[in-house]
């Protein structure tokens, strides 16, 4: 027997050589290796310092080291650094390089060195190795646990198809992870789920709550002063839930968020609910007591004839009339009830406006033409219920639609050679005329209305949408509420498959390099869909040319996104974080990290903070109330604490502060650079006329103790509509509280885009005033 260093006493010359160069070459090898290590790679001296321990026998013998990869190396302290220099200085060598214990409060603040940050980021990366073979658990999300306990993150992976949740516990940095940390990381992750728990049986409850909306992703825990709240986001729910009510009984559980609070439903918000929840189309019933002499048969023979003129050997023309209109779903016959006659989309598609009025009371269309932006009230030309023509949706359609292309400024395009009259922009406006007349709740209380300006067009129509509003701007899927008339209008050639509208409207805008077209909704004065379309270019040019003198080649080397919100800046006088998202395509905290880079560059300069934070170029002034009115005096105070003073002190002349006999310019009240129309601050001195429209327009408020909400709205918004009114102006108008008006109306309608402030970068200053926000007229008060 002999081992692997040493040959038998016997064995030949040749193999004696061979050995022998066989470990020359070994060694060799590994002083290779062990140089190279030495170079390249951190060294751990690793020594033994053992302490007494009775009845502990220790054995030593081979052992293995297993660390989490990426490995961390044991930070020395200067004991240990002592150590390894001296063991350097007896092998002949430097000592390698040793990192410094890092200071408790560098690991506190989270760097990207922390020890639970690596793990997590590890575990992302590689997830879990299990014990089986081949089986590794891998992670979907990570994300880091608030508070300061014992569970460091939570995740979420797959199972069987289903997406499970996990609680991630990271041991210490160095040392064992012992029962009492597992039981209180375990405790921690009862308390959390019994919480879910309580709130998940509550939403399943249907003697609670009649839909469940929730999934475990809407929940999510965040760490608020030290202690750990559940943050919930409420999903907007489809069309078949609606309305999510509770004990019960819809009529008296439904309730809207409206503001900073819950507001119950009345009974006609809530019968259109549950009449939308079970009608797939509105428009589709057979309507009792109305005939074939109820249409407008001129009406009926174009739109014939404008089906022929597409299609000219489409099957349904050959038909006579009455059979045309029952192919078409003009007319039809209820299986279930026997019953046949006029549908409800044959009525207000062909029929007379007179009989239409009759199902639909508030029915009424309105087109607008106006010559200047924001002329709300001077219109030259207008399409109207005015008994010149039929009133239904098929002439309304054809006469608005050649009046909103009628001088289109968009070049022809060229298709294999030949002309096209029709260019995306064409197909974007045929597109939203369709959807507001397709799209229509002809129950609802506002009217369809259509604008043109030479800055942009504008659609309403009255009812919410049947799908979310992101959904609607993706595509791809449709919900509408008047099949039929959809239908109808595809037959002669308006209108695209369901669910494609919207992106072709978003696309026709985007060819044309102009601001992405914004879909809103509103739930006051009366439900209602508004699409804004503004013929304004992203980066116009002559605001590119001002920006490139003042800013130089510094401006060509900001991103697209940068320089889209420096042109807002210059051409609106100022920009909010709310309008940027409107043009930019980023998330809101992508977004606002933008804009904190402009400001610390020096591109921008910001006042005020978080939401009320208004971002405006260098040198550009807005115009704020010190500059109109004056520094603040002590009178000026007291007209903002919504006294009695605030209130009565405009209707009695002389008798108010400084801020009442400010001068202003005229009796239509101040003009303020900056400011689009004229401010009113005082009722003294004001035109006669003028005063008197304000005092008629806010009656029904004034002389009434208690009014519905929506009234006050609405009365509001005509007070400030072209002219801005100060708080104190409309408190004397109105006969209410300042503060009461400020946070329970103003602040809100602001919110919701119906009012814009004049000073916005000053919002809670108590000589704010407002003005209506420019997209449709607003209902008349009731």
């Amino acid at each position: 027997m002999c081992s692997p260093h040493s040959l038998p006493e016997d064995a030949p010359t040749p193999a004696r050589e061979a050995h022998a160069a066989f470990w020359q070459a070994r060694r060799e090898r590994q002083a290779e290796m062990d140089a190279s290590i030495a170079r390249n790679a951190e060294v751990e001296f690793l020594h033994d310092r053992p302490y007494p321990k009775k009845g502990a026998v220790r054995v030593t013998g081979p052992f293995t080291v297993e660390s989490l990869s990426p490995h961390r190396v044991l930070p020395a302290d200067e004991e240990d650094e002592a150590v390894v220099e001296a063991l350097a200085a007896e092998a002949g060598e430097a000592p390698p390089p040793r990192r410094r214990l890092r200071p408790k409060s560098e690991a506190d603040a989270g760097t990207g060195d922390d020890f639970v940050t690596a793990v997590l980021d590890n575990l992302a990366k590689a997830g879990v190795q299990n014990t089986k073979k081949n089986e590794r658990l891998t992670f979907a999300t990570i994300r880091p646990w608030p508070g300061k306990g014992h569970v460091a993150a939570e995740a979420t992976y797959e199972e069987a198809g289903q997406q499970r949740r996990a609680a991630i516990v990271v041991g210490p940095e160095y040392g064992t992870v012992g029962q009492e940390l597992v039981r209180e990381a375990a405790r921690e992750c009862r308390d959390w789920a019994d919480a879910l728990g309580d709130l998940f049986n509550q939403l399943n409850n249907r003697q609670k709550v009649s839909a469940n909306l929730l999934t475990d992703q809407h929940v999510e825990a965040v760490s608020v002063d030290g202690r750990t709240l559940l943050v919930i986001e409420v999903p907007q729910g489809i069309r078949r839930h609606k309305p999510v009510y509770i004990n019960g009984n819809p009529m008296t559980g439904s309730y809207r968020r409206l503001n900073d609070g819950d507001r119950q439903c009345d009974e006609e918000i809530v019968k259109r609910m549950l009449a939308e929840q079970t009608e797939e189309s509105r428009d589709n019933r057979v309507l009792k007591g109305f005939g074939l002499e109820d249409l407008d048969w001129e009406s009926v023979r174009a739109y014939r004839q404008m089906m022929r003129d597409r299609s000219p050997t489409h099957p349904f023309l050959d038909a006579p009339d009455e059979e045309f209109l029952r192919k078409i779903g003009a007319v039809r016959r209820d299986r279930e009830s026997g019953t046949e006659g006029l549908t409800v989309a044959g009525l207000l598609m062909f029929g007379k406006s007179e009989s239409i009025q009759d199902e639909f009371p508030n029915y009424f269309l309105d087109y607008q033409e106006r010559a200047n932006p924001k002329a709300e009230q001077r219109w030259v030309d207008r399409v109207t219920l005015d008994g010149t023509w039929s009133g239904n949706l098929f002439d309304f359609y054809r006469r608005v639609y050649r009046k909103l292309v009628a001088d289109l400024k968009v070049p022809f395009a060229l298709q294999n050679g030949q002309r096209q009259d029709e260019t995306p922009v064409h197909e974007a406006l045929r597109e939203a005329l369709v959807n507001t007349i397709v799209h229509a709740d002809y129950t609802g209380r506002a009217s369809v209305f259509v604008v043109k300006r030479p800055d942009m067009f504008g659609f309403r129509n009255p009812g919410l949408m049947r799908v979310p509003v992101a959904q609607a701007i993706a595509g791809g899927e449709s919900d509408g509420r008047n099949r039929t008339l959809q239908k109808m209008l595809l037959l002669v050639g308006a209108g695209e498959r369901a669910g494609s509208g919207v992106p072709k409207i978003h696309k026709g805008w985007a060819e044309q390099h102009w601001r992405p077209p914004v879909l809103y909704e509103r739930e006051q004065p009366s439900e209602q869909t508004l699409l804004e379309l503004r013929m304004l270019d992203l980066i116009p040019a002559d605001a590119l040319a001002r920006l490139r003198a003042r800013f130089g080649s510094r401006f060509d080397a900001l991103s697209r996104d940068q320089r889209l919100i420096l042109a807002a800046a210059a051409t609106e006088g100022f920009v909010t974080h709310a309008r940027m998202l409107s043009i930019c395509d980023m998330h809101p905290t992508d977004l606002t990290r933008l804009l904190q880079g402009l400001v610390q560059e020096d591109y921008l300069v910001q006042s005020g903070r978080r939401r009320a934070a208004v971002y405006r170029l260098p040198g550009m002034v807005l115009p704020n109330p010190d500059t109109v009115f004056g520094p603040p005096t002590e009178g000026a105070e007291l007209a903002g604490k919504g006294s009695e003073l605030s209130t009565k002190g405009s209707e009695l002349p002389g008798q108010g502060s400084e801020l009442d006999s400010a001068p202003t310019s005229g009796s239509l009240g101040r003009q303020v650079e900056g400011l689009p129309y004229p401010l009113i601050d005082a009722l003294e001195g004001l035109d006669a006329g003028l005063r008197r429209q304000l005092e008629e327009i806010s009656e029904p408020v004034r002389t009434s103790g208690r009014v519905a909400p929506e009234t006050t709205r609405s009365v509001i918004t005509l007070l400030c509509r072209e002219r801005y009114l100060t708080i104190r102006v409309l408190s004397a108008l109105l006969g209410r509280d300042e503060d009461y008006l400020r946070q329970r109306v103003l602040n809100p309608l602001v919110h919701e885009r119906v009012l814009e402030r004049a000073f916005p970068q000053s919002p809670n200053d108590p000589r704010q005033a407002y003005t209506a926000a420019d997209v449709a007229p607003p209902a008349s008060p009731s």
